[in-house]
C-alpha cells in the first residue's frame, strides 16, 4: 500500500510508459481527452495490461486490508493465550476513615481496638505452575487461527485480482466493439459517397441515397454507444482500482500470449485441490477446530499455582500492619455442571462443520476447473468458426459492393453486407475474449498465478 501512490506517480512521469511488458504504440482510448484535470496536468495515461490491473488492485483492495485485519487480531488472540502461563503481579492501594474506633479498658487504661484511618497497601504476585494444558491448547488453537486468516488474505487477493483483471478484459472487449464501430462507420460513409455520386450521374434513384443516410444516422449512433461502453468499462475499471474517475488510464493487450494449462481433467483438480488458498484455508480452520476440542477437553484438569502477597496497613496495639504471605494453590474441578461435556461436544461439532466446509468448498472447485475446462474447448471451436465467419463476410461485403456499383445490386444489399461483417467482427471479438477469460478463469480455479507466456 505504501508503494502505490509511488508507482503511480512514476507511471506518469514516465509519460503512461511505466509498466513493463506493454506495448508502448498502444492506440488512446476515445475519449480519454476528456476525463478532467488529472488529464490536462498529466495527457499520457497510466498503461496498463489486465494482468498488471488485476495486480495493482490488490494493492487498494478494501477486501484485502479487512482479511489483513484479521490476520493481526489472531495475532494478538496468540498474545492473549500465551499470557496464561506468564507471572502477574496487582497493586491495591485504599484510604479513607471509619468510626466511631472501639476501645477496652485494660490495666485501668482505655486501649483502641482499631484505627480511624483505613490504610492498606497489598502487593499480589502468582506464577502459575501447571494450567493442565490449557495455555498450550489455547495457544494452538490461536496459532491455527492466525494461519487461517493468513490463508483468508490470500483468498481475498484472489477474488480481486480476478476481478481487477476481468474488468481490464471488460475494457479491451469494449474498444475492439468500438473500433468495430468506427469501421462501420467509414464504410456506411463510404457508401453514401458512391450513392451520392451515382444519383448525381442517374445511375440510381435518390432512394439509394436515402437510404445510405439513414444508415449511416444509425451506425452513428451505434458508435457512440460504443464508445460510451468503453468509459463505462474504464470507470468500472477505476472503481475497482480505488482511482479517482478523472485519472487517465489506459488499457492494452498483454504483449506475451498466454497458453492452456497442462493437463487432463483429473489432474487439474488434483492441482487445483492443492493449490487454491481457500483449500488451505479451510484445512487451518480443520486443525484449529481440532486444537479447540482439546482445549475444551481439558477443561477438568488440575491448576496449580504459587501465590505471594504483602500487605502494609495502619498499625495498632494488636497488629504491627505488615503481612505477608506464600501459598502453593491447586485447583482440580470435580462438578462443573455439565459445562466441560456441553464445551466439548460443541467444539467436535464445530469441528464436523469444518470438515464439511472443506469437501463442499473441495466439490465447488471441482466443478469450476470443470466448467472452465470444458468452456474453454467449446470458445476455442466458437473463435475458429467466428475467424472463418469473418473471412466470409468481408468477401460477401467485397462482392456487394462491386454488384452495387455495377447497377446490378441495390444499396440494401451493400448495408446488409457491411451489419453482416460488423456482426461478424463482434463475434470474432467476443469469441477471442471469451478465450482470453476462459485460459485466465482456468487459471484462477487453479489458484495459480497467469503471467504472459504460461
Amino acid at each position: 500500500r505504501v508503494w502505490r501512490p509511488a508507482f503511480l506517480f512514476i507511471a506518469l512521469w514516465l509519460g503512461g510508459t511505466a509498466v513493463p511488458g506493454v506495448a508502448q504504440d498502444a492506440p488512446a482510448v476515445p475519449g480519454a481527452q476528456n476525463q478532467g484535470e488529472v488529464v490536462a496536468t498529466n495527457p499520457a495515461p497510466v498503461v496498463l495490461t489486465p494482468l498488471q490491473a488485476g495486480d495493482l488492485a490488490v494493492l487498494e483492495a478494501i477486501e484485502v486490508s479487512q482479511a489483513e485485519e484479521s490476520v493481526r487480531q489472531a495475532e494478538a488472540a496468540v498474545a492473549q493465550a500465551r499470557a496464561g502461563k506468564r507471572l502477574t503481579a496487582d497493586f491495591t492501594a485504599v484510604e479513607g476513615r471509619m468510626g466511631p474506633v472501639q476501645t477496652i479498658d485494660f490495666g485501668g487504661q482505655s486501649i483502641q481496638v482499631g484505627s480511624p484511618r483505613i490504610t492498606n497497601y497489598s502487593v499480589s504476585v502468582t506464577q502459575p505452575l501447571y494450567t493442565g494444558e490449557r495455555v498450550e491448547r489455547a495457544t494452538r488453537v490461536a496459532t491455527q487461527g492466525v494461519a487461517a486468516a493468513q490463508r483468508q488474505v490470500q483468498v481475498a487477493r484472489h477474488g480481486v485480482r480476478q476481478a481487477a483483471t476481468e474488468a481490464a478484459y471488460g475494457v479491451l472487449r469494449a474498444q475492439e466493439m468500438a473500433g468495430i464501430a468506427d469501421r462501420q462507420v467509414l464504410a456506411v460513409r463510404e457508401h453514401l459517397r458512391v450513392a451520392q455520386a451515382m444519383f448525381e450521374a442517374g445511375t440510381v434513384a435518390e432512394f439509394e441515397v436515402i437510404q445510405a443516410r439513414t444508415a449511416l444516422a444509425e451506425a452513428e449512433g451505434n458508435q457512440i454507444a460504443a464508445h460510451t461502453a468503453v468509459a463505462q468499462a474504464l470507470a468500472a475499471l477505476r472503481r475497482i482500482l480505488a482511482l479517482p474517475q478523472t485519472f487517465p488510464l489506459q488499457v492494452v493487450a498483454p504483449t506475451d500470449p498466454v497458453t492452456r494449462p497442462a493437463g487432463d481433467l483429473g489432474q487439474l483438480i488434483e492441482a487445483a485441490w492443492r493449490d487454491r488458498p481457500e483449500v488451505e484455508m479451510l484445512n487451518a480452520r480443520i486443525r484449529q477446530a481440532e486444537a479447540a476440542v482439546r482445549l475444551a477437553e481439558a477443561g477438568r484438569n488440575p491448576v496449580l499455582a504459587l501465590n505471594a502477597q504483602a500487605v502494609k496497613s495502619v498499625a495498632t496495639a494488636f497488629s504491627k500492619g505488615e503481612t505477608w504471605q506464600v501459598t502453593l494453590a491447586l485447583n482440580k474441578p470435580i462438578l462443573d455442571g455439565g459445562l466441560t461435556r456441553s464445551q466439548t461436544d460443541s467444539a467436535r461439532s464445530q469441528l464436523r462443520s469444518a470438515q464439511l466446509a472443506l469437501e463442499a468448498q473441495r466439490q465447488q472447485i471441482a466443478l469450476e476447473v470443470t466448467q472452465q475446462f470444458l468452456t474453454l474447448d467449446q470458445v476455442t471451436q466458437q473463435l475458429q468458426v467466428a475467424t472463418q465467419g469473418v473471412v466470409q463476410a468481408r468477401e460477401r461485403a467485397r462482392v456487394a459492393e462491386v454488384r452495387f456499383q455495377a447497377g446490378v445490386a441495390n444499396g440494401i444489399e451493400v448495408l446488409d453486407a457491411q451489419t453482416a461483417l460488423a456482426a461478424a467482427e463482434a463475434a470474432q471479438v467476443n469469441a477471442d475474449y471469451d478465450l482470453q477469460l476462459a485460459v485466465f478463469r482456468l487459471y484462477q480455479a487453479l489458484g495459480r498465478p497467469l503471467r504472459g507466456g504460461e
